[in-house]
Formats: C-alpha cells, sequence, structure tokens
C-alpha cells in the first residue's frame, strides 16, 4: 500500500476527474448501471494496490484495460449463463413433454389392462403394479408357475398389440 502523500493525492485526483467517464465506458458495455460501478470501483482497488508500480502517466491507461478486461470477462460470463439458461428451458420443456408422454402411455396400459380377460388381468396387476414374482403369484392366487407366465405373455403380447394401435390412430 503507498506511504506517500502524494501519490494518495494523485490517486485521487485521477479518481474524481476520471471515475464519471470510466464509469460511462463500463455501462456502455455492459447496460447495468450496478454492475458498471463495481467494475469501475474493482479496477481503482486494484490500481490502489499496485499503485507503486504502476507509472503515474500509465495509471488511466491501466484502469481503460482493467475495466474493459473486467466487462469483456462479465460478458461472456453472460453469455455462458444465457446459454445454459437456454439448455435448461430447453431441457425441461423436453423432460415435461416426455413426462406427459409417459403419462399418457402409464394411462393407455392401465385402460388396456382393465380389457384384459379377469384372471389374466389380475396375474398383470400382482406382478406388474404389486411387484410380485411369478411364484408368489401363483401361490397367492392358487395356480402354477407356468400359467402365470403364460397369461404374462399374452397380456404383453395384447397390451403391445393394443398400444401399437392406439399409436398408429394417434398418427
Amino acid at each position: 500500500m503507498p506511504q506517500d502523500i502524494n501519490v494518495k493525492r494523485d490517486f485521487e485526483v485521477l479518481f474524481k476527474s476520471h471515475y464519471e467517464s470510466l464509469f460511462a465506458r463500463a455501462y456502455g458495455w455492459l447496460q447495468d448501471e450496478e454492475e458498471a460501478h463495481d467494475v469501475v470501483s474493482e479496477a481503482f482497488a486494484r490500481l490502489w494496490q499496485q499503485v507503486d508500480h504502476v507509472k503515474p502517466e500509465a495509471r488511466l491507461s491501466f484502469l481503460h484495460t482493467t475495466i474493459r478486461n473486467s466487462a469483456l470477462d462479465l460478458l461472456r460470463r453472460r453469455a455462458v449463463s444465457n446459454r445454459y439458461a437456454e439448455w435448461a428451458i430447453a431441457t425441461a420443456s423436453e423432460t415435461e413433454e416426455e413426462a406427459n408422454e409417459t403419462e399418457r402411455q402409464l394411462q393407455s396400459v392401465e385402460r388396456l389392462v382393465r380389457t384384459l380377460p379377469p384372471l389374466t388381468q389380475q396375474i398383470v396387476e400382482a406382478c406388474y403394479f404389486r411387484q410380485r414374482t411369478h411364484r408368489e403369484t401363483a401361490l397367492e392366487i392358487e395356480i402354477s408357475e407356468s400359467t402365470v407366465k403364460y397369461h404374462l405373455h399374452k397380456a404383453l403380447s395384447l397390451l403391445r398389440e393394443g398400444l401399437n394401435h392406439e399409436t398408429t390412430l394417434a398418427l
């Protein structure tokens, strides 16, 4: 930190005489008052930290360069942030559309399951909706495991056929 009273006085003069024009330049790039004030203030703070190493005749140039670089960095971050926001919105829309499609498919499956013969419907509900194994379903309904497998095979064929038919009608 500078200790020389002349350096402090020169810095104060530089600040008072150029702050507004530097702010206007930063604002021209950023179009945001708060960010422009922050960029200019940060540039002066950096200069103050390095004032002993920057020649007096180069201080204004130092401020201009620092402000330009900081503004460009902010604009780059904004661009990345905007691209991310656009991607997030697009992804959310796709996800919402996918969720709606999944919901429609589930409703179709449930509707088609209700059209199956009662025993087949009972087996499908036990195995797929209540997550029972073939063995557990067979014991519960008091039929053989092979009968459970037969009914599931039959149900899946009918469901596949029904879903294909609905899809064809939707097109």
